[in-house]
């Protein structure tokens, strides 16, 4: 048994023949004869070691692989690719399943998407590329895609895609048998992200911020070959379109944001991203600083505090938000995009203190293709970070009338703003950590916390004591901004206490109009 020395692993490379130059494995296969054809392939001139490699350490895939492998039982020609197999080989489970297909594409993903009962969609039709999108018995969703074989064969496939570590395959009915053309096992260990072929930047520039999101999510180094080729194709992200940029951004912002963006900086890849972040090296800095205060948060909050090594960070916080914890840690994953989190905006959202303007919002916004609805959400973030900003400067608490004003100006992204207002109050004016915690911005944000999570219907939404037909009786005028105004009024009294029943709220409105509305 061949076993990695710094983990006691056994080989991925277990129960296959290889072909190796010095130390490094360069193909692998079924056969000597497959794996010496390959390598010569690759490495014509350079002398060969054929060598086989035992046993077997079992890879794991996600149980729908075997609810699909029954389904197509009897089927050639059907490989599972990419990020699943890597994913294994790291003895993890993956996300979604990539099928590369020699034959009958469409019809062998409806037939699955039919028995499986999952939303089919054509995502290229001439490239026969189709999605099923699948609910996990977890209520997650499980994405399926079948996309004809690029090539004839199943290495020809491989090689013509982005890195090795994601140009390796297993036949769908022999799951434990590793493809592996060009040595992505072998990176794997290695840590190093190496594309398949000097043109795959070039033919496709979207990889380059895909580089950059392996690079940090599986902490692997660029190869210079890699490194060269990306840098000589920064300028044609431009030119791959803008739903396929964004998509590849937002994926690496939900791992470590703060790592992905410095690497993109480095890389000077996200310019081309929205000139929004063309940023001064002081602008950038500190919203790369935020960032990373916005990770330690959130790993502070989900820390055990039973920790003996929790420090004064964990402890702090957790004696500050602990009751809210299970609370923060659904709201920063949840989805306000099929595709995109609450906390990938949040990283978005710590450049309002970039000094960015609202038309620069609106930029990225349309830049980064986000919907109505995420553009709106960011647009209330900001309004809610600039009212803290104004109104609790020299405030040591916020009473219910100031919690109610709060959230109307930032609507259901009030809490969002509160948690980065407490993300911001952790840097310094020189751009550095604060020397002291924040103690009296946390309380802030936890008495908003705790109006929005445990007293909504008091302070942030009152019920209702009038309704806009009401109020037309009482004044005899017709509908318009007025009457919303009232009743805005009414509630945030509600909030504060001073009226709490139907004739109050009368009494409330006489008053008003007895003095003037104003």
């Amino acid at each position: 048994m061949i076993r990695n020395k710094e983990d006691g692993s056994t080989s991925p490379y277990s129960g296959r023949w290889i072909a190796r130059i010095g130390q490094r494995i360069i193909s692998q296969g079924g056969s000597p004869d497959q794996v010496f054809t390959a390598a010569k392939a690759i490495r014509p001139k350079e002398q060969l070691i054929i060598a086989f490699i035992p046993t077997q350490k079992i890879m794991p895939f996600h149980p729908i692989l075997a609810k699909i492998q029954k389904l197509l039982f009897g089927e050639g020609g059907i490989y599972l690719a990419g990020g699943a197999v890597r994913d294994a080989l790291l003895q993890e489970e993956g996300n979604d399943l990539d099928f590369a297909v020699q034959k009958n594409t469409e019809k062998l993903a409806r037939r699955v998407a039919n028995a499986m009962g999952s939303d089919f969609y054509i995502l290229d039709r001439e490239r026969e590329s189709f999605r099923l999108i699948v609910r996990s018995e977890a209520d997650k969703l499980f994405y399926v895609d079948f996309t004809r074989m690029r090539g004839a064969t199943i290495d020809a496939d491989l090689s013509a895609r982005d890195f090795t570590i994601n140009a390796m395959a297993i036949d769908l009915h022999d799951p434990q048998k590793l493809i592996d053309p060009l040595g992505g096992a072998q990176d794997l260990k290695d840590k190093i992200l190496r594309v398949c072929s000097p043109s795959a930047i070039q033919d496709d520039p979207v990889r380059i911020i895909r580089a950059a999101r392996l690079a940090v999510g599986l902490q692997l180094k660029l190869d210079r070959d890699t490194l060269a080729h990306i840098r000589k194709n920064i300028a044609s992200i431009a030119d791959v379109s803008p739903e396929r940029r964004r998509d590849e951004f937002f994926k690496g912002l939900a791992g470590m944001p703060s790592r992905f963006l410095s690497l993109l900086f480095h890389l000077i890849a996200i310019q081309p991203l929205s000139t929004v972040f063309d940023l001064q090296e002081e602008k950038k800095e500190h919203w790369l600083a935020r960032v990373r205060i916005l990770e330690r948060l959130l790993a502070a909050i989900s820390a055990d505090t039973g920790d003996r090594q929790a420090n004064i960070w964990t402890s702090t916080i957790s004696a500050e938000l602990g009751r809210f914890k299970d609370k923060i840690q659904s709201l920063h994953q949840e989805q306000l995009h099929q595709d995109r989190t609450r906390q990938s905006l949040w990283v978005l959202a710590c450049l309002y203190w970039s000094g960015l303007s609202a038309d620069q919002l609106n930029e990225l916004g349309s830049d980064l293709v986000l919907s109505n609805h995420e553009q709106s959400f960011l647009e209330k973030v900001w309004a809610g970070l600039n009212w803290l900003e104004q109104n609790t400067l020299k405030k040591d608490e916020l009473d219910d009338r100031s919690i109610y004003r709060f959230y109307k100006c930032s609507g259901n992204a009030g809490i969002d703003a509160a948690w980065l207002y407490l993300v911001n109050a952790f840097i310094g004016p020189d751009g550095r950590y604060a020397s002291q915690i924040p103690l009296r911005e946390m309380r802030i944000a936890s008495v908003l916390m705790q109006a929005w999570w445990e007293r909504r219907a008091q302070v942030v939404d009152p019920p209702d004591l009038l309704d806009g037909n009401d109020l037309q009786e009482m004044l005899v005028i017709p509908p318009g901004p007025v009457i919303g105004d009232l009743l805005s009024r009414i509630k945030e009294e509600q909030a504060a206490g001073t009226v709490n029943d139907k004739a109050r709220a009368i009494d409330f409105v006489k008053g008003i109009m007895e003095n003037g509305i104003q």
